[in-house]
């Protein structure tokens, strides 16, 4: 019945469909804020697929259902058309059981959003299609659920201790007017990460909270390495002595090698390695410095800490 979406750079432009989707459902239905819970990208057709890609075998699109009935967390459900009857299938039409007996249909049309809630008061069906019907469906919560409040929290806490962390040592050399103690060869490596990371802002829709973050970690490390630049008289380069290439190298081959879909997903893999290692001159360089800065201390703690915390995230996730 359902196909999962796939595990490659489409991913992104599912959950900036979806993002697009429940802000939809929002203006139209006058909704709560809306919580992601579910998400498919669905074949529906008669018989029903079987196998190991049908995600919800004991659930029968054809047959009537309400959706929170299934899951209890689902309070909104919507359905984006993207086959158009006539051209690539007959019948097959959302079929909405109302309470007097009357069956209301509505007619799948390449680009038709259909949203309503998830409950007993919309009972449905999918009518009869023997040609494959294609429909990106969504659900949707009114109210966060206490696992994904406390997955969020963990990644809110991650990206602003990772702020703050550049901002403080951004703050340090400004004020001191020195980048003592500090690796230009770090900063380099963060560059690269980021740049290659976040290709995606140039090709996909991106929501507010994520572009300010992909964009302010680029320009708060361009700054650092113009400062390293302008201050180049206080940078201790006999101490910022690690080979960049035994660092970049390894993780550039292991990404090419990776099958990835295209360019955008190898650097996005390349970035994934290679930002654990971007850390390495800077310890290099307070293990050699006569006199530890602590102002690079804090900025490798908080720099370095904040991974600690999408582990707690993850081992939340899986726990």
């Amino acid at each position: 019945m359902g196909d999962s979406l796939p595990k490659d750079g489409s991913l992104d432009f599912a959950f900036s469909l979806a993002e697009r989707i429940q802000s939809a459902l929002r203006e139209a239905l006058a909704t709560p804020p809306l919580h992601l819970r579910g998400a498919l990208l669905r074949r529906v057709q008669l018989p029903a697929v079987s196998g190991p890609q049908q995600l919800m075998p004991s659930h029968d699109s054809f047959a009537a259902h309400a959706d929170r009935a299934t899951v209890a967390a689902y309070h909104y459900s919507a359905v984006l058309y993207l086959s158009e009857r006539g051209d690539d299938f007959q019948d097959g039409e959302l079929v909405f059981m109302d309470s007097d007996g009357h069956d209301r249909c509505l007619e799948p049309r390449a680009g038709r959003l259909v949203g309503f809630s998830s409950g007993l008061e919309n009972l449905h069906r999918v009518a009869a299609s023997t040609v494959p019907l294609h429909a990106f469906a969504l659900w949707a919560a009114s109210t966060v659920p206490l696992h994904a409040f406390a997955l969020r929290v963990f990644r809110l806490l991650a990206d602003f201790l990772h702020l703050a962390g550049m901002s403080f040592g951004l703050a340090a050399i400004l004020s001191s007017r020195s980048v003592a103690g500090f690796s230009r060869k770090t900063q380099v490596l963060f560059q690269v990460v980021f740049v290659s990371r976040y290709l995606d802002i140039f090709t996909q829709h991106q929501g507010l909270y994520l572009l300010f973050f992909k964009i302010t970690f680029n320009l708060i490390t361009a700054f650092m390495l113009w400062l390293f630049h302008k201050l180049h008289h206080s940078y201790e380069a006999s101490a910022d002595s690690c080979n960049l290439l035994a660092l970049v190298v390894p993780p550039a081959i292991i990404a090419l090698f990776s099958g990835g879909m295209g360019v955008r997903e190898e650097a996005w893999t390349f970035s994934e390695l290679l930002e654990p290692l971007a850390l390495i001159p800077q310890y290099i360089v307070c293990y050699r410095a006569t006199k530890v800065r602590p102002a690079a201390v804090i900025y490798v703690l908080a720099v370095g800490g904040y991974r600690t915390l999408y582990v707690c995230n993850w081992i939340y996730k899986v726990g």
